[in-house]
């Protein structure tokens, strides 16, 4: 669904109340900050399976997308600090 803002910025468009320089600019922001946003759910979903599931590491990487275990390992080292057994027994 698009943001209320995309919404406006697309109807101030047609109405050639915003210049198009401005436009994407607009859009830009709205895409960078649902980027982040599914960024932080990965984190979340990462962190719930390791630590409230009995899902096995490479149930989790499977589970949530990421091509093999060592490229989801490489992930959670990057963004946790930690490898996912690490995260797990945390």
């Amino acid at each position: 669904m698009p943001s209320k803002c995309f919404s406006s910025a697309v109807f101030l468009l047609s109405c050639g109340l915003l210049v198009l320089q401005e436009f994407v600019l607009i859009v830009g922001e709205s895409i960078g900050m649902l980027v982040e946003r599914l960024l932080e759910q990965v984190l979340e979903d990462i962190r719930y399976y390791l630590k409230q599931t009995d899902l096995s590491i490479k149930q989790v990487c499977d589970r949530l997308g990421f091509p093999n275990p060592s490229f989801f390992g490489k992930y959670v080292k990057d963004h946790f600090g930690m490898t996912p057994m690490q995260l797990r027994g945390q």
